[in-house]
């Protein structure tokens, strides 16, 4: 190859390039691919010896020996040092900047405008794919084969477009996804150039996408695990990564910031600390996988009230009593003590097998507040610097669809490194200060618990 680019540099024939010719779509797309470098070196690629200055005497020496040639090794540095800049590109930008600026003030040049962009979205339905997987991953936080797994399974559920240069529903989730993992004003996420729509259009996508995935997806990635051989596996794996025995998931809650409710129920939603909040409820397994949430209850209610309101509570009193007390959850000292709920001991001068047991305790629980900040790292909308600007009720399908698109992730395999989020989304002052209740339905099976634990963690 380098010799024939030697000899392509040697070749004078002004008229094989005297004009620059713009190829068809189809001739391009077919040939490109099939050339090589040396295709597109002619004698008037030497101009670009003279602009920069370098002395093409090693051209008639063998390549086999340029690498000791001193014209060669200050040719070659001279190029590394070149900054890559497509003028043709920056100045089509400037261009298009200058010419939206002109238009803007003109209601019919921006509605041929809009026109252009619907047939562009016509033209290449599969633009916003077009880009490289780790920007894809960045914009929309899933990677591009798990965002069409995910396009597939959501798509038959909503209604197709009515006109030919509407949004597609592939559009359609993306612009929900992208609001989900940015959690920015509605009018930013239609901004983007990926997507190209309005505000009004961002606010529509939202609500169908989280309507559609809270009644036919929850159900599907967001469920108790049934089988006594499901409940087993998991109680296993949570052995084998803490040492806690009986232990199949780890609850607590976290606060949702929203914004200021109307006055009739504004009382409902105050957070302790500040403004308004969603108080929601998750349980999660080894795995961070949610397997029960919970986002019906402002931020006024307690950890433990929304406990003791759950449909899980329910089902884990009627498995005890039925005679299956091999499973437990793991929760802080804001949750009454239960059989099937164990909590930190309490107290000073505690024994050694107490404080053994409050070690693996506090390690086992953290787990939940990894799954927050693994959470709040990917979708940004559930950040305490970002404010869901809904209804409380949209509000609690947002929150679900989030949990939705979580599981789904861990289900498929592809999620980033856990160890790498920092998930430590309460300290341990903060947890203090939030359990200050005191349990009103005390269980006295409930400390046999803390006596077999006393034997378990005996050293």
């Amino acid at each position: 190859m380098i010799s024939n680019i030697v000899n392509n540099l040697a070749k004078e024939n002004p008229s094989a390039h005297s004009k620059r010719s713009t190829p068809s779509k189809d001739k391009l797309c077919g040939s490109l691919y099939e050339k090589n470098i040396d295709d597109f070196i002619s004698f008037k690629s030497k101009a670009l010896f003279n602009r920069l200055k370098i002395d093409e005497s090693f051209l008639n020496e063998r390549p086999t020996s340029w690498s000791s040639n001193a014209s060669f090794q200050y040719a070659k540095n001279k190029v590394l040092t070149l900054r890559a800049v497509n003028d043709a590109a920056e100045r089509a930008v400037k261009l298009i900047q200058d010419f939206h600026r002109k238009i803007i003030v003109e209601d019919e040049q921006k509605e041929f405008l809009l026109r252009c962009v619907q047939e562009h979205r016509y033209v290449y339905p599969d633009y916003p794919f077009a880009i490289s997987d780790a920007r894809f991953i960045e914009i929309f936080r899933l990677s591009k084969y798990l965002c069409k797994l995910f396009l597939a399974e959501i798509t038959p559920y909503m209604v197709p477009r009515r006109r030919s240069d509407g949004i597609s529903r592939d559009i359609r989730v993306l612009v929900a996804l992208r609001f989900f993992a940015q959690g920015c004003y509605q009018r930013c996420v239609g901004q983007s150039s990926l997507l190209n729509v309005s505000q009004a259009v961002v606010s529509r996508c939202v609500k169908q996408v989280a309507n559609i995935m809270n009644r036919y997806f929850v159900v599907k990635y967001i469920k108790w695990p049934r089988t006594i051989q499901k409940l087993c596996a998991i109680k296993e794996k949570f052995y084998e990564k803490f040492r806690f025995p009986g232990v199949i998931g780890a609850i607590d809650c976290t606060h949702i910031k929203i914004k200021t409710p109307n006055l009739a129920i504004e009382h409902v939603y105050d957070c302790r600390k500040g403004g308004h909040s969603l108080n929601v409820q998750v349980v999660c397994d080894y795995n961070l996988k949610i397997l029960d949430c919970n986002a019906r209850f402002g931020g006024t209610a307690h950890d433990a009230s929304i406990w003791r309101a759950s449909a899980l509570r329910v089902l884990l009193t009627r498995k005890y009593e039925n005679g299956d007390r091999n499973f437990r959850l793991i929760g802080d000292s804001g949750y009454p003590l239960l059989p099937f709920l164990m909590t930190p001991v309490q107290g000073n001068n505690l024994s050694t097998a107490h404080n053994n047991y409050n070690v693996q305790h506090r390690k086992a629980r953290n787990w939940i507040e990894r799954c927050f900040g693994l959470l709040k790292s990917r979708i940004r909308c559930f950040s305490s610097e970002r404010t869901l600007m809904y209804d409380p009720e949209t509000e609690g399908k947002i929150v679900n669809s989030c949990l939705v698109l979580h599981n789904f992730i861990i289900t498929h395999n592809i999620m980033n490194e856990v160890n790498d989020v920092d998930c430590a989304e309460n300290t341990d002052e903060e947890i203090n200060e939030d359990n200050d209740f005191e349990a009103q339905e005390p269980v006295p099976e409930a400390f046999l618990s803390h006596k077999r634990a006393q034997k378990v963690f005996t050293p």
